[in-house]
């Protein structure tokens, strides 16, 4: 007798997903606060607020979480924004209390980087337009408006471009993005 085939039921764009898991690599922002998580396959995208920082500075890697959001890309990897956390039993934060709240903040200074690390994940707006990159080491790679990638996950790739060292993680936005 043959087995039965379960099949799962497909994620799409702009459907509510819950996703649980360990965190295992930040994105920063230009300020330094955290942008961002990965979260098994998926990246986790959050408003860069100083808002927001009082909630998230509590979350780091190896932190397990429960987050629930709106799915905005599937491939290469899951996208998820507007999102609610929770963390042992607790909400730690919640996208849309945040931003009733939010006041704009001023940047760093930035240093010429040269960096070289794995594609962990691809980040993208709402629309499904490229806006950042996740490598290896929490380095956060942000991208200009209109661009397209030559790489894929998983690729070794050189960033050349402005950024800023945090103790959270590294920002950069590229001026340059290619296969090492």
């Amino acid at each position: 007798m043959p087995k039965a085939v379960v099949k799962k039921p497909s994620v799409r764009v702009g459907s509510a997903r819950t996703v649980r898991g360990k965190i295992t690599q930040v994105s920063v922002c230009p300020h330094g606060l955290m942008e961002g998580f990965m979260l098994g396959r998926a990246f986790i995208k959050l408003p860069p607020h100083h808002d927001a920082e009082a909630a998230l500075k509590r979350l780091k890697v190896g932190d397990s979480v429960s987050v629930r959001g709106e799915v905005i890309a599937t491939k290469p990897n899951h996208v998820l924004h507007h999102v609610a956390i929770r963390s042992q039993g607790k909400v730690v934060f919640d996208h849309d209390e945040v931003e009733k709240h939010h006041k704009p903040a001023r940047e760093p200074a930035r240093k010429t980087l040269d960096l070289t690390g794995k594609v962990l994940a691809v980040g993208t707006r709402k629309h499904g337009e490229i806006d950042r990159v996740l490598l290896t080491g929490n380095v956060s790679v942000h991208l200009e408006e209109d661009a397209e990638l030559d790489f894929k996950v998983g690729d070794t790739v050189r960033v050349k471009g402005k950024g800023t060292k945090f103790p959270r993680g590294t920002f950069v936005r590229a001026q340059r993005l290619e296969l090492a």
